[in-house]
C-alpha cells in the first residue's frame, strides 16, 4: 500500500491540516505531462492557479486561500480578540515552543527589554561551570510562558473564580517585565556594589524593574502606550502589573494594599512573585534553567504543581493551593534551590569574582560616567534612581570592557582587579565556618567579626589589611519554611484545607490483603 504524505498545498491550523478537496496537484502536473508545446504549458499554469484558488474546509468554516486576511484564526491573547498571524513563535531550549503575544512581542522589540541579552542571568558563575552564560533575556520569556501555563489551566478548571483574558495577559506580562530593573552581574550590582558606593541596601532590583517598565511604556518610540489600549489595557492593569513586580505602591487600603485587583483575586499575585511562600513561576524558571546550564539535574516538576494547583479561600483571601500528595514536590523545589546556592551561586571563586568586580566598579564609579537622553552624564550609583532610567539602560555586564578600553589613568586599579580576574589572579579564600547554632549574624555584625579574625592572626602572615566577610544564609528564601505556609486539599475534599503538618501526622495507609484463592 503506497503511503501519503501531504503536499506542499497542505496548511497546519491550532494542530489540524488543512484538507485540500477535488484537486491534487500531482494529478494536474501529471495530466499536463501528456500535453505537448504551448498547450501543455498553459493548461499547467490555469491547474496551479485553480489550485490556488480552491477553497480550503477547515473546522468550523471555509477559507479563501486568494485572501490573505482569511488565512488567520481568533487568538487569545487579552480582552479583544487578535488574529494568529501576528502571534510569535520562539523555541526554548527549556520549555520548546512558546507562543508570544503580540503586545508581549511589541514589549520584547524595545531597547529596554533587548537590554536584558547583555545580562547574565548568573553573574560571575561562568567562571566556574563555562556553559552558565544564559542570560535575563531568555528567563523572561520563560516566566512569561509558565505564568501563561498557569493562569489558563486556573481559568479552564476553576470557571467561577472569573479569570478574565486581561487577567492572564497582565501576569504574563509581569512575568516578561519582572527583571528589567537587573544590574551587570546579577545580583552582585543590587547586593554588593550598591550597599558599597551608597551606604545603603534598601534599593532592590524589583524597584528597578517596576521604574524601567514605567520608563519603557512612556518611551514614544516604543508606542506601547497604543498597543496597551489596543489590546484593552488599562492605567489600572499597568498598576496591576507593577505591583506583581514589586510589591503595593502608596498608602492603599488598609485592609487591601494593592490598587490593580481586589482581594477576590488575590490569588494573581502569587504567580510571578510569590511573597508568601515562594513558590513562584518565576523560581520554577530558573532552576530549569540554570540546571540545563550548569549541567546538574532538577527534579522538580513544575507542569504537576500547574495540573494539582486549585485556587481556594483561605480566611479572607484567596490563594493557591496543592494537591496533598504533591507535598513532596515542594521539598524537591527547595532542596534543589540549596543545591543550586551550594554548588554555584555561593560558590567560593564565584563570590571572589564577584567581590574583585564590586571593587572595580566602585572605582569607576569615581571615573565612569552613563550618558542620560538629553546629554547629561551621571554616576553609576544614580542610574538605579526613577529619574535616571534613561541613563540605566546603559549598564550592563559591558561596563568591564568599558573599564578596560578607558585609557583614564584614574582607573588603572579598575583594570588590573579585571585583568587579575581573567588571569585567575583571584582574592584568596581563607575559611568558612559551619552554621553555628542558635546564633544568627546581621551584616551590621561584620566588622565585629573582622577585628575578632585579625586579632587571632599574625600581622606579617598578611600581605594585605584588607579582610572581607561575607554572610551567607542557605534557606529557604523565606523567614519560616515555606511549607508551612502552603495550604493542601485532598482529593475526597477538594475544598476542604490541610496544612502540611497535618498531612504529614495524620497519614493512614489500608491495606487489603487477597489469597490466591
Amino acid at each position: 500500500m503506497q503511503e501519503t504524505f501531504p503536499s506542499r498545498g497542505d496548511k497546519i491550523v491550532n494542530g489540524q491540516p488543512w484538507a485540500i478537496s477535488s484537486v491534487d496537484e500531482n494529478n494536474v502536473a501529471q495530466q499536463t505531462l501528456t500535453e505537448s508545446g504551448d498547450d501543455a504549458t498553459k493548461k499547467q499554469r490555469d491547474g496551479v492557479k485553480k489550485l490556488r484558488r480552491e477553497s480550503i474546509e477547515v473546522k468550523g468554516g471555509t477559507l479563501d486561500t486568494t485572501d490573505p486576511a482569511s488565512l488567520t484564526t481568533q487568538g487569545t491573547g487579552g480582552d479583544n480578540h487578535v488574529k494568529q498571524d501576528k502571534n510569535k513563535v520562539v523555541n526554548d531550549p527549556v520549555h520548546g515552543h512558546i507562543e508570544l503575544h503580540p503586545l508581549s512581542f511589541a514589549i520584547i522589540d524595545t531597547p529596554q527589554f533587548q537590554r536584558l541579552r547583555y545580562l547574565k542571568q548568573l553573574g560571575t558563575c561562568d567562571f566556574v561551570y563555562p556553559a552558565a552564560v544564559h542570560t535575563r533575556f531568555e528567563h523572561s520569556i520563560g516566566v512569561y510562558h509558565l505564568a501563561g501555563m498557569l493562569m489558563k489551566s486556573l481559568q479552564a478548571r476553576q470557571p467561577e473564580l472569573g479569570i478574565t483574558d486581561k487577567d492572564v495577559l497582565c501576569v504574563q506580562i509581569a512575568g516578561l517585565c519582572h527583571d528589567l530593573g537587573h544590574g551587570p552581574f546579577s545580583h552582585m550590582f543590587d547586593n554588593i556594589f550598591i550597599p558599597l558606593v551608597t551606604k545603603t541596601s534598601k534599593w532592590k532590583h524589583e524597584q528597578g524593574s517596576a521604574a524601567m517598565f514605567n520608563h519603557m511604556y512612556e518611551d514614544p518610540q516604543n508606542k506601547l502606550a497604543s498597543n496597551f489600549k489596543k489590546f484593552g489595557l488599562d492605567e489600572k492593569d499597568r498598576t496591576f502589573i507593577k505591583e506583581q513586580i514589586a510589591g503595593p505602591f502608596g498608602e492603599g487600603n488598609d485592609e487591601w494594599p494593592y490598587k490593580g485587583r481586589p482581594r477576590a483575586k488575590a490569588f494573581l499575585y502569587d504567580i510571578v512573585a510569590n511573597k508568601r511562600n515562594g513558590v513562584d513561576v518565576d523560581k520554577w524558571d530558573y532552576i530549569s534553567r540554570d540546571c540545563l546550564h550548569l549541567g546538574m539535574k532538577s527534579n522538580f516538576d513544575h507542569l504537576r504543581f500547574i495540573h494539582f494547583a486549585r485556587v481556594i479561600r483561605v480566611g479572607e483571601v484567596t490563594q493557591i493551593c496543592l494537591r496533598d500528595k504533591e507535598a513532596y514536590g515542594i521539598y524537591q523545589m527547595y532542596q534543589t534551590r540549596y543545591f543550586l546556592h551550594k554548588m554555584a551561586y555561593e560558590h567560593r571563586v564565584t563570590s571572589a569574582i564577584c567581590l574583585m568586580i564590586a571593587d572595580a566598579l566602585e572605582e569607576a564609579n569615581k571615573v565612569i560616567r552613563m550618558p542620560k537622553d538629553d546629554g547629561t552624564m551621571i554616576k553609576m550609583s544614580d542610574c538605579i534612581k526613577e529619574e535616571n532610567m534613561d541613563a540605566y539602560m546603559n549598564l550592563t555586564d559591558e561596563i568591564i570592557r568599558q573599564i578596560l578600553l578607558n585609557p583614564d589613568p584614574r582607573l588603572e586599579k579598575a583594570r588590573q582587579l579585571v585583568r587579575d580576574v581573567w588571569r585567575r589572579k583571584l582574592f584568596m579564600f581563607v575559611a568558612e565556618s559551619p552554621p553555628i547554632q542558635s546564633r544568627r549574624f546581621a551584616q551590621e555584625h561584620k566588622d565585629g567579626i573582622k577585628r575578632e579574625i585579625l586579632r587571632f592572626l599574625e600581622k606579617d602572615s598578611l600581605k594585605t589589611d584588607r579582610v572581607v566577610i561575607e554572610l551567607v544564609d542557605f534557606n529557604f528564601g523565606t523567614k519560616s519554611h515555606p511549607i508551612e505556609n502552603i495550604y493542601f486539599y485532598s482529593k475526597a475534599s477538594p475544598d476542604k484545607l490541610y496544612t502540611y503538618s497535618h498531612i504529614r501526622t495524620q497519614q493512614v495507609k489500608s491495606w487489603l490483603l487477597l489469597s490466591d484463592g
